[in-house]
């Protein structure tokens, strides 16, 4: 779901695997969790609306129409500890380098689309299975402890973060190869099992 978390002026997105997070405007209104679906609804009409939250219904009135839709009971997951984490290693590469590669690499990323991530002095994506392999190197500046750190990702996740923000360069930051690591500042993803 879509937490729009007033208390921290912020909106929450996450599928347990990634997460996404916005600042928004106080509205002075609790904090509910909207569904994925509704929520992407309110997004792309990306017009000015008035939003009711009444026991557990959203409505929103948009120019030309009215939405309606349960929330989610229950709570929104604590993200706090993983959105203060401290990050130590930064990566830094180009998004039209990322872009080109991640979609070089789907086609042979098996159906769950795990390909391996490689920082040693330069970015390597690479990924196979039974039909053939695909080994990209992208080139990288890092700080901190970089030696040799390699991890597995999804690549749908990783495509789609890099996707959601402008801008010519991509930043990861990471602990090691088994901790979630933060892209651009406003999305965390889990690393794989290689």
């Amino acid at each position: 779901g879509v937490c729009f978390n007033f208390t921290k002026s912020q909106l929450e997105a996450t599928d347990g695997h990634r997460l996404h997070y916005e600042p928004i405007e106080d509205l002075g209104i609790p904090t509910f969790t909207l569904p994925v679906k509704p929520a992407s609804l309110v997004v792309k009409h990306k017009a000015d609306g008035v939003i009711f939250v009444e026991g557990n219904l959203f409505k929103t009135v948009l120019a030309g129409g009215t939405m309606t839709t349960r929330l989610i009971e229950g709570e929104f997951p604590d993200t706090d500890p993983i959105l203060k984490g401290e990050r130590p290693v930064k990566v830094n590469f180009g998004t039209a380098d990322i872009l080109k590669v991640l979609e070089g690499a789907l086609p042979l990323a098996e159906k769950d689309k795990i390909i391996s991530i490689r920082v040693n002095g330069k970015l390597t994506v690479s990924t196979k299975n039974d039909t053939g392999s695909y080994s990209w190197d992208i080139p990288c500046t890092t700080s901190g402890k970089t030696e040799d750190i390699t991890f597995g990702i999804n690549s749908k996740y990783l495509l789609d973060a890099v996707k959601a923000f402008s801008g010519d360069m991509v930043k990861l930051e990471l602990t090691d190869a088994t901790s979630a690591f933060q892209v651009n500042t406003k999305a965390i993803v889990m690393p794989c099992r290689l």
